[in-house]
């Protein structure tokens, strides 16, 4: 249910993450953060405009130093970055 469903559209994709981060909302406290580019669905502002609303826990946008060997997440140069602004979101 998580992962990218290749034979969906763009729009399904969307969709079925989304339905997944509402899902988990209740029980978790997420704290989303982005690598600018993390997408090359033709919706991006989608996934962006859903990050931004009010009351959701966004990291504002900033380059990535450096990317782990998957190039989808954050490396150790780029987490001590932003790790200041990850912990002002925390309780």
């Amino acid at each position: 249910m998580i992962c990218q469903d290749t034979f969906a559209t763009n729009q399904q994709n969307f969709e079925n993450w989304q339905r997944c981060l509402e899902l988990l909302q209740p029980y978790s406290n997420i704290i989303h953060s982005t690598i600018p580019g993390f997408t090359s669905a033709t919706n991006i502002a989608s996934y962006l405009d859903y990050l931004h609303q009010p009351g959701r826990r966004c990291i504002p946008k900033f380059d990535y130093l450096d990317r782990a060997r998957d190039g989808h997440h954050f490396d150790l140069k780029t987490v001590q970055h932003f790790l200041p602004d990850m912990l002002a979101f925390v309780d």
